[in-house]
């Protein structure tokens, strides 16, 4: 099961982090080449994503199929996310986003009523960059799931200064957090204006990870 903190990483952030089990594959499992396709949102007119960004082909390995099956089976992330927002400490973040809270609609309610899931095993090989961005309104946030140990490369969150927290880890880029680089470690972030994020694999070794896109399917076509 994946477990989020209840904490947020820094003061009015949306960012939480969470952990699952070990997963029972390694980096030498992942860099087989008939695991991967070229992603299909490649070279769209408004996607910022290259060719070093490769899509996991469906149905390839029947162990990892019926692992990742499992996996989705285990995790209603609908629900999991509903427990995070209903609680006190981070309600705030959905009603300032979406404000019902004088309509009497509690965050999980909402999210059964208007939010679909949508599952992709991703790879970013050395040199691909996502410059900074902000996702599009269909997307209300983001999970990513290190699959192995990625060090050297994460996602990572540019403060804007428009919340009232000006912490940054460095102050060329106003980068205020990096999410984790560990295996089994990873993030959920809502998509907000406090949520301005970009990756660069600029090691040798390709990042392996788990998105899990949580969207608004009427505002998709």
């Amino acid at each position: 099961m994946i477990t989020i903190s209840n904490t947020v990483v820094s003061p009015k952030f949306p960012i939480w982090e969470l952990s699952i089990p070990d997963t029972p594959f390694d980096r030498e499992f992942f860099e087989s080449k008939d695991l991967w396709e070229i992603n299909k949102l490649v070279d769209g007119e408004y996607i910022q994503y290259s060719q070093e960004r490769k899509e996991y082909v469906q149905n390839s390995i029947p162990e990892f199929e019926n692992w990742f099956k499992e996996f989705k089976n285990q995790n209603d992330i609908i629900t999991l996310l509903g427990r995070l927002f209903d609680d006190k400490e981070n309600c705030e973040f959905f009603y300032k986003q979406f404000p019902l809270e004088d309509k009497k609609i509690i965050p999980s309610d909402f999210l059964k009523r208007r939010c679909n899931v949508l599952y992709r095993i991703i790879n970013d090989e050395p040199g691909y960059k996502m410059e900074n961005h902000f996702d599009n309104r269909a997307v209300l946030g983001n999970i990513f799931i290190n699959l192995t140990d990625n060090r050297g490369v994460s996602t990572t969150f540019v403060n804007t200064f428009t919340n009232g927290n000006h912490s940054v880890l460095d102050n060329k880029t106003n980068v205020h957090y990096k999410g984790p680089e560990d295996k089994n470690r990873g993030i959920f972030f809502m998509n907000t204006p406090d949520t301005y994020h970009g990756i660069h694999n600029n090691t040798e070794r390709t990042r392996y990870i788990m998105n899990i896109l949580i969207y608004f399917p009427e505002l998709t076509f």
